[in-house]
């Protein structure tokens, strides 16, 4: 795994619990238990379109959160590959490595005050449909 992938995985675990994200994942899950106890009838077509509904929600924000760096890497990238051409007996390898890895990370501290706010909303964003999707459920 990737270093910067490392990072952003350790950002979004510390900013899950300083939002008390688990304390809404386990809230909602004793819900669960009220709405729909064990052994009782089926789900209804509905309580299938949440799940998907929120799949595409994260898949989306996730490609959000994601883009400026992969637009930013893309273009180094490119500039990296456009100027071994040019310039044949300069090492790439060795310039491009640490080159990719600093403009990642100073991209990163540049949008650390912006993720905070992204994923607070995010993961509201997932619980109402997590709730939705609770509420989906067949009364008994």
């Amino acid at each position: 795994m990737p270093v910067l992938a490392r990072i952003m995985d350790m950002l979004a675990l510390l900013l899950f619990l300083t939002f008390n994200g688990h304390l809404w994942l386990i809230s909602l899950l004793v819900d669960t238990f009220h709405t729909l106890p064990i052994g009782s009838e089926p789900l209804n077509s509905n309580a299938f379109l949440a799940p998907t509904k929120a799949g595409s929600l994260i898949f989306l924000n996730g490609l959000m959160l994601a883009l400026p760096l992969i637009t930013l890497l893309l273009t180094l990238n490119l500039a990296l590959g456009l100027l071994n051409r040019m310039a044949p007996q300069l090492s790439i390898f060795v310039i491009g490595f640490p080159l990719t890895l600093t403009v990642g990370i100073s991209l990163m501290a540049a949008l650390m005050p912006l993720i905070a706010p992204f994923c607070e909303h995010l993961f509201s964003e997932i619980f109402n449909l997590l709730a939705d999707i609770i509420s989906e459920l067949p009364l008994i």
